[in-house]
């Protein structure tokens, strides 16, 4: 399944940029380049995804705002015991006209809660509107948003798919009232008694097409929606740690209240696997003189040191609140299946930072997806060398493939910010990428390679 490819035009300070997120994807750039409005885009679509919202454990659409000429016919048609299949589709497709108006208010209103500003604020200074375009194997679809306020959306492409997938759907009747639906191996038998049912229905097969085709995401092929699956972990983590020691996290906002709730959601997880996990990032906390880690029953987070110092996480050393977290994620079996992260080295050794990149190249080996923006130059060069692994030892759950990493340099050029993807194969880096981006990261310290390669000839 091709990996998934998000397209930004005239967003932030970017004219064009266009990202394909692989199972590890990585942003590197100095500061004020805008790797994190990035990451924080790739949120908000991953948090706010096109299909009918859940109600009772199912999709449906609000039928009182339905345009319901079809779906009236077809709910008459089978109350007489009578199918016809093509009216069915026009029925569904009918059902599902409303997704696009409730996603967009969605959409506008989730990127307030994200960017903390108005969505018109991150269209890039002089364009009319900035554009965001999902590609995916399961269909695509676009986010305009406006220089002089308002968001659109297009769905077309992505229901085209959906709608030639109806074509497959067998439909019977069963008795008046009452149908059969079939593709595939699923089968389904439900009354038809008005237009709840039939939003029902259509949200219930565009749920078979979401898993069947898009693996459960229409961003992320093989990605389930639900919010246990997806985890952002924004900078800044440290200090919200300390505040969540004191203060109560509804009081938080933006991707910082997200990060409460991702930790609400996820403690329990981790408290039922707590010696697994705590086992399998035991090399990674001995760089923090950590003997142990545990969760209360309240979700509350513990470490206890090597002296045997038990403390709640929110007073431990800057280094334990900003990575402890992380490490427990990636290390967790199962959800979160994507982990999107700002900075994972901050407040970290050196030592930690590599230890940290063994970490990440076991959950992506794992089954995982995880997005970093960085400007360690000691976690790329980790990174580098486990790729480089894979070529040399063939095995190992710390080595990574090529064909499983992106690398994005992101930098400024005189009219805002480019997103350069970097050639990434068994041997890592290429040398003269490397340089690059050491030279964006380090100026002083690549004008002194320059200088050490001119000198060797």
């Amino acid at each position: 399944m091709d990996a998934p490819r998000v397209v930004f035009r005239d967003f932030g300070p970017f004219r064009y940029a266009e990202v394909e997120l692989m199972p590890l994807t990585l942003f590197v750039g100095r500061n004020s380049a805008g790797k994190s409005l990035i990451l924080q885009m790739l949120w908000v679509l991953l948090t706010t995804p096109p299909v009918p919202p859940a109600a009772g454990g199912r999709f449906s659409a609000a039928p009182g705002e339905i345009r319901a000429v079809h779906m009236s016919k077809f709910i008459e048609e089978v109350k007489e015991g009578r199918i016809d299949a093509e009216l069915f589709r026009r029925a569904v497709l009918e059902a599902l006209e409303p997704v696009g108006e409730m996603w967009r208010g969605l959409m506008e209103e989730r990127i307030r809660e994200v960017f903390l500003r108005e969505p018109r604020e991150l269209v890039r200074l002089g364009a009319s509107e900035a554009m965001i375009e999902v590609r995916t194997s399961c269909g695509s679809y676009a986010i305009g948003i406006a220089a002089g306020g308002g968001v659109r959306v297009n769905l077309t492409p992505f229901y085209q798919r959906f709608a030639a997938m109806l074509e497959g759907v067998e439909i019977s009747a069963v008795r008046p009232g009452v149908i059969s639906l079939k593709w595939g191996e699923r089968t389904r038998v439900t009354n038809v008694d008005g237009l709840d049912d039939m939003a029902r229905i259509a949200g219930e097969i565009f749920g078979w097409y979401l898993a069947d085709r898009c693996g459960g995401s229409p961003l992320i092929p093989l990605i389930p929606t639900g919010s246990i699956f997806w985890a952002y972990l924004p900078d800044s983590r440290a200090g919200l740690m300390s505040v969540l020691q004191i203060y109560p996290g509804q009081q938080l906002r933006s991707v910082y209240s997200d990060f409460y709730e991702l930790m609400k959601r996820m403690s329990p997880l981790i408290r039922r696997r707590i010696s697994d996990v705590v086992g399998r990032i035991s090399d990674f906390t001995k760089e923090f003189y950590v003997r142990n880690v545990d969760v209360d029953e309240a979700g509350r987070f513990y470490v206890e040191f090597l002296n045997g110092v038990r403390i709640p996480l929110g007073l431990a050393p800057s280094g334990v609140r900003e990575s402890l977290l992380l490490a427990l994620l990636l290390s967790l079996p199962g959800a979160p299946l994507y982990v999107l992260v700002e900075e994972p080295e901050a407040h970290l050794h050196p030592r930690a930072v590599v230890k940290l990149a063994e970490l990440i190249a076991k959950a992506v080996n794992g089954g995982k997806r995880v997005v970093i923006s960085t400007h360690s130059d000691f976690l790329l060069y980790k990174l580098n060398n486990l790729l480089m692994r894979s070529k040399a030892e063939k095995e190992g759950d710390a080595a990574l493939s090529p064909d499983d990493v992106a690398v994005y340099l992101v930098k400024w050029v005189e009219d805002g910010s480019v997103v350069e993807r970097l050639h990434v194969d068994e041997g890592g880096l290429h040398e003269e990428e490397f340089l690059e981006v050491t030279r964006e990261l380090f100026e002083e310290e690549s004008r002194l390679l320059d200088a050490v390669q001119k000198a060797a000839g």
